[in-house]
């Protein structure tokens, strides 16, 4: 299957790890010689796992004002996504 297209999508509460690891997903394929695409996905553009992936170099796009509350409450804690786009060259 030479032009599978393998999609992750990543969701976890903040500070869960989901940033490290796509970035480690993403360094993993690309030294397998995938192409790969990452989209973030937060309440704002410019953040900072947007910049924390573009400064290792990656190609990231960015969804901004998309945030889930797991609670009934605002104070409930959050959970964002990302998500992970690979395919061969």
């Amino acid at each position: 299957m030479p032009n599978t297209i393998r999609y992750l999508m990543l969701g976890g509460f903040l500070g869960a790890g989901k940033t490290t690891t796509i970035a480690r997903l993403a360094q993993h394929y690309t030294s397998r010689g995938l192409k790969i695409g990452i989209v973030t996905n937060d309440q704002a553009s410019d953040l900072f796992d947007t910049n924390t992936l573009r400064a290792q170099g990656f190609d990231v796009g960015e969804v901004a004002g998309c945030r889930r509350r797991t609670g009934p409450t605002s104070s409930s804690p959050s959970r964002s996504v990302a998500a992970l786009i690979s395919w061969r060259r």
